[in-house]
């Protein structure tokens, strides 16, 4: 586990990044979800160009997790991202990198 391994002041950097990254799919599955017709084809397009783009690899790299936008795109566009009061459900959309050690 990489927490184990990186000094306390790295770590707080790590999970405020991370849920950064959670925040965003959170926000990008309550637009998603919460749109019909041509206003969701406008949030679908708007979020993949976000999750493809240099900010979202950013974040993914300063985080820790795997930068995967397909992932997150097939993801939010699928029935499991329900966002509920405290937040959404965020487990598939990000993998961290020592879950891909693991593997």
């Amino acid at each position: 586990m990489i927490e184990g391994r990186i000094p306390h002041e790295s770590l707080a950097m790590l999970r405020m990044w991370r849920a950064v990254a959670a925040g965003a799919i959170t926000d990008a599955a309550r637009e998603i979800t919460r749109s019909h017709g041509k206003d969701r084809e406008i949030a679908i397009d708007y979020h993949t160009r976000y999750f493809n783009g240099r900010d979202w690899r950013e974040v993914c790299e300063t985080a820790g997790i795997t930068h995967n936008p397909d992932a997150v795109m097939r993801f939010l566009t699928s029935d499991k991202a329900r966002p509920t009061a405290q937040g959404c459900q965020v487990s598939m959309g990000v993998t961290t990198r020592s879950q891909e050690a693991a593997e």
